[in-house]
């Protein structure tokens, strides 16, 4: 993984089909890289036919990664050539999501119905999903914070997080100042990108002052989120 890769892929807007309304059982789908390698706009609108004619909720318009999706589609060519990133697919891979190639959609179609997710993950993801599925999600039980100066990238590293089973407090660096103690200590990682900041490394050095003995904050890249999920290829 490059040291400062593009992970945030920038789907374009497309007027959508009358979707399904979201419920307990629907398959709710995201789209990632769907502006690159050749996918045509009638294409993309056959995409969205066949997700409406099973009973699909399409979400090829939004540009984040989302909580109540069930499956992140892939194009086949990126599947192919393998190993390109974006926050729609390490949300998915965290939260135990399926991820699927566009070849899902075409063989459903001719199918006449949804297929078996698991013939169509892309293989450079394979060994992320069997590792997950074999040891569960990769943030269980730490307790962790986002503190970065993009609000909409902040906003959906925490959802990755939430979705890989971590337990994310809405806190700022104000909040931490003036938190209680008792509430504070319960952190295991801040992940952020301005660790220079005063405030910042103030609470840190308070906690560490403060905490138990067996218990050491860490302050972290917020790309180590994206290490995490993917240390397994």
């Amino acid at each position: 993984m490059s040291k400062n890769p593009d992970f945030f892929d920038n789907d374009k807007n497309m007027g959508t089909l009358e979707q399904p309304v979201p419920g307990k059982d629907k398959k709710v789908f995201l789209f990632a890289f769907m502006n690159e390698d050749g996918i045509t706009p009638t294409e993309k609108l056959k995409f969205r036919r066949t997700l409406n004619k099973f009973g699909g909720i399409c979400k090829m318009e939004e540009s984040m990664y989302v909580s109540d999706s069930t499956h992140i589609v892939v194009p086949n060519q990126i599947a192919q050539s393998g190993k390109k990133w974006c926050p729609k697919l390490f949300g998915a891979l965290a939260g135990g999501k399926h991820v699927i190639t566009t070849q899902y959609l075409i063989d459903s179609e001719t199918s006449g119905r949804f297929l078996n997710e698991r013939d169509f993950i892309p293989p450079f993801v394979a060994p992320i999903v069997e590792h997950f599925s074999n040891y569960g999600k990769p943030f269980i039980n730490q307790t962790s914070i986002v503190i970065i100066n993009n609000p909409r990238r902040q906003a959906e590293l925490k959802l990755i997080l939430r979705d890989g089973g971590a337990n994310v407090p809405n806190w700022s660096v104000t909040d931490l100042l003036h938190k209680p103690l008792h509430e504070t200590l319960r952190l295991d990682i801040i992940y952020t990108d301005t660790m220079q900041e005063k405030h910042l490394q103030k609470f840190v050095d308070k906690f560490n002052t403060e905490k138990d003995e067996n218990r050491h904050l860490k302050v972290l890249s917020y790309f180590c989120i994206f290490k995490v999920i993917t240390i397994t290829v």
